[in-house]
């Protein structure tokens, strides 16, 4: 069996489509999903229902868990939060205060607080460091489960990282909101096979809007 394994970007932040709401947050480096960004995680989700994913990982930022667990229900999987794949703050010298374990748990009861991360952050992380901590982790992730196939849930910045490490490319990637990258392991690295796909999402324009690339 070709291992395969797919790395999807979170839906469309509510921080988004509000630009105050980060002024009165309780956690203003976690927003959650939007109205959209559920309905994106939701198609999302259906896209994948079909395709033969053994394991989920996800950042355990609010919006990656939200967007990670309806594909986890679709198909049936628990979810396992990975912080190798957490989301890049340049701008912090600490951890992000994101919601808890125990939160995340009641809201999320098949969320798999029996893995242990390969990986974690150290804050603050230049945009290099955090694009080879996630590829990294990913690569760590797939030799760890060889046999098996994986999904992938985090934020642009990562999934850049994620996919131009593994694919080794060079050029610039843009990630738009949901989309969705696909790879599979070739005997010398990993050859990329869909690239930023949004063919599953009902609002493309919305999710073009708040692409991101590098």
């Amino acid at each position: 069996m070709t291992q395969t394994i797919w790395v999807a970007r979170h839906g469309t932040r509510e921080d988004f489509l509000d630009p105050t709401w980060r002024l009165r947050a309780k956690r203003p480096f976690d927003p959650a999903l939007s109205r959209s960004g559920h309905q994106q995680a939701k198609e999302l989700a259906h896209h994948l229902q079909d395709q033969p994913i053994d394991l989920i990982f996800a950042s355990p930022f609010y919006r990656t868990l939200q967007t990670a667990s309806y594909s986890a229900s679709q198909l049936g999987l628990s979810l396992r939060p990975e912080w190798g794949i957490a989301e890049h703050l340049q701008e912090l010298k600490d951890d992000p205060d994101i919601i808890s374990p125990g939160e995340a748990s009641s809201e999320f009861p098949y969320l798999d607080w029996g893995h242990v991360s390969v990986l974690h952050p150290t804050y603050p992380e230049s945009t290099e460091a955090a694009c080879a901590r996630a590829a990294t982790a990913v690569r760590a992730l797939a030799d760890q489960y060889p046999a098996q196939n994986l999904l992938f849930v985090s934020h642009a910045t990562i999934v850049v990282g994620i996919v131009r490490q593994l694919a080794n490319i060079q050029r610039r990637i843009n990630v738009p909101v949901c989309s969705l990258f696909e790879l599979r392991r070739q005997e010398d690295g990993w050859e990329l096979v869909r690239e930023a796909d949004i063919s599953h999402l009902s609002d493309k324009p919305l999710s073009l809007r708040h692409a991101w690339g590098f």
